[in-house]
């Protein structure tokens, strides 16, 4: 007996009006499949992200421990989640669970949007049951999935080795991708006219991206308050680390938090300068240390070079992907993830907002040195 989202079964068919949609193989199941979808990265995806650590996958192709039955913590978000640059125990999910002396799962994939977040949390609700905790990372609101098809459009960011093409079909011609809309300061200068096949990125404004991620939020939260889930979320992106910035975490939910200067790291994160002090630019200069009489420039941010002396324990550990993954292509000049020392400070602020609330009641091993 096959079900609606075996991708190897009959196809399912949508008419209306005398025309009709045929569904088939990972598209059909990307629609229509109750539980989490498997997936293994090829190893020149991985190789080309990052040829110094060793990535394991569990039992269902993600990072992290097994998918199983009772598990307290559920972590999710992109590539910044996933860890892409530094090793599995030097994530916020790891460091998080570890602080809370919780069982997790980390659920997340490099690329993807809220959306995808979203729909991949219910789909494990689905198959293994609610945690207790739930701790999100989001991504920018400007990503978002969408169907493409070839003969009517497509997408210049996705391709066959994309962790985002899960519902994509065997000819890579029709499917569910993630992709991002029109970036902000990309208006003015997108083509007026445009003709078949055109690119999604070009016609998806902004404020539709925005729209579906707030409201995929929103349902989210809904279902945790229903179920019984402390749910915890924040963004590492600088459009969303400024909104909750901005306006304040508990004005724009109550189950959000700040994390402590992210809203610099990303606009700044390909100008870290390379000094005698630090000849290969690794640095992670964009922690937040307030206005310091002993910092050369007052405590700008954007401009400080100052040394950041904290989690001493987890920089001998790791070393190498301690300031910034190891994912950087040419030390200094290049652009690539978050290093450990980031993941830290999301896992300390996360723990701390879970103890303000009553959830946890301590910590067992807190990364703040």
């Amino acid at each position: 007996m096959t079900y609606l989202g075996d991708p190897d079964g009959d196809p399912v068919i949508i008419s209306r009006h005398g025309r009709s949609v045929e569904l088939t193989g990972r598209f059909k199941e990307a629609i229509f499949k109750r539980g989490v979808k498997k997936y293994l990265p090829g190893k020149n995806f991985i190789e080309g992200l990052d040829p110094i650590n060793e990535y394991k996958f569990n039992n269902y192709g993600y990072r992290g421990p097994d998918f199983v039955k009772g598990v307290e913590l559920v972590t999710a978000g992109c590539s910044q989640t996933y860890g892409v640059g530094v090793p599995e125990q030097g994530t916020w999910s790891a460091l998080l669970a570890k602080q809370l002396g919780m069982s997790y799962v980390n659920l997340s994939a490099p690329g993807v949007s809220i959306e995808w977040i979203v729909h991949s949390l219910f789909s494990y609700f689905n198959e293994f049951g609610n945690p207790k905790v739930l701790a999100v990372l989001f991504p920018d609101f400007l990503r978002m999935e969408v169907v493409i098809n070839s003969s009517i459009n497509q997408s210049r960011e996705v391709s066959k080795l994309d962790l985002a093409t899960q519902g994509i079909d065997d000819e890579f011609t029709l499917g569910v991708v993630t992709c991002r809309s029109m970036e902000l300061d990309d208006l003015e200068w997108r083509a007026k006219i445009n003709k078949r096949p055109f690119f999604i990125e070009d016609t998806i404004p902004p404020e539709e991206a925005i729209f579906r991620s707030m409201k995929h939020i929103m349902m989210l939260e809904s279902y945790c308050e229903a179920a019984g889930i402390e749910l915890i979320w924040s963004g590492w992106s600088d459009d969303v680390a400024f909104l909750l910035e901005r306006y304040g975490a508990k004005n724009i939910s109550k189950h959000a938090i700040k994390c402590d200067g992210l809203e610099f790291w990303k606009a700044h994160w390909m100008e870290i300068p390379v000094t005698d002090e630090d000849p290969e630019g690794i640095h992670d200069i964009k922690m937040k240390h307030g206005i310091s009489p002993d910092c050369p420039t007052d405590g700008v941010n954007s401009q400080c070079v100052c040394f950041i002396d904290c989690h001493s324990d987890l920089k001998e550990k790791f070393e190498d992907s301690f300031y910034l993954a190891t994912d950087r292509h040419e030390k200094g000049k290049d652009n690539c993830h978050m290093g450990v020392h980031r993941h830290a400070h999301i896992a300390d602020d996360f723990a701390e907002e879970l103890l303000d609330r009553g959830v946890v009641s301590g910590v067992h091993s807190k990364t703040v040195s």
